[in-house]
């Protein structure tokens, strides 16, 4: 029951109330961010994936994003390499990866959402290979591309331990970099307790936590993006990895 009451306030209300009750949003947002829940599930399929870039191209939080991978890319990805981004969605870093000549695997659960992904690179000249799949297993040969990016997923898509098998594939594939983008929680805010393997993370785990998550999966943090999301909850980062 809770759960679906967050789903239909996460996927029809949320952006309503935010806009046109401000005050109310702010004082709910707390509380609505303390309740562990379980992931919608794939939800991006027809008008969700029709209308998915043109919704958020124009946000803040998705123009942070774009600038924080570019700034990532620059500083730690050579031309022409090969980089893995899952869940590719409608491939949102197009430009960027067509400025550093990027040889692209994309992933995706969704054939609508890489039907408008693989129409946007027909007007490239980006090499792609798309693969309709779950993020894990992935249907790749070990250390068989350089890098590997995921943004908006392992916190609020799929559950906390997909998340860290999604994230343990990722490392099993890529020779190079990962860049992954997490949520953490404020010190100063409450929580009721921490997220079930069977739940999202979503901003439930204080930074710290989510530290001590990357390197159980084998990672090491080079660098953390500027805040491209924040809110009285907490904050969203592009958090660059290395494998140990």
């Amino acid at each position: 029951m809770i759960n679906n009451l967050r789903r239909l306030f996460d996927t029809q209300l949320k952006g309503l109330v935010r806009n046109t009750f401000p005050k109310l949003y702010t004082f709910l947002l707390p509380f609505l961010e303390s309740i562990p829940m379980r992931p919608f599930g794939n939800i991006y399929y027809n008008s969700y994936a029709d209308d998915y870039d043109t919704l958020r191209q124009d946000t803040d939080f998705w123009k942070k994003e774009q600038l924080a991978l570019e700034v990532d890319l620059q500083r730690f990805i050579e031309e022409r390499s090969t980089i893995l981004d899952v869940p590719v969605g409608t491939c949102r870093f197009i430009k960027l990866y067509q400025t550093k000549k990027i040889n692209l695997v994309g992933v995706d659960l969704s054939k609508e959402m890489l039907a408008i992904c693989k129409a946007k690179l027909g007007k490239t000249d980006v090499f792609a290979t798309l693969l309709c799949s779950p993020s894990f297993p992935l249907h790749l040969e070990s250390k068989s591309v350089d890098h590997a990016v995921s943004c908006r997923f392992l916190q609020s898509i799929v559950s906390l331990s997909d998340a860290k098998k999604t994230i343990l594939e990722m490392k099993r594939v890529s020779k190079g970099c990962i860049f992954l983008e997490l949520g953490y929680r404020k010190n100063e805010v409450f929580r009721w307790r921490a997220p079930k393997p069977d739940e999202t993370m979503r901003k439930l785990l204080y930074k710290n936590e989510l530290l001590k998550l990357l390197q159980e999966c084998g990672l090491i943090v080079m660098a953390q993006s500027r805040v491209v999301n924040e809110d009285t909850i907490g904050a969203q980062r592009v958090f660059a990895c290395k494998t140990r």
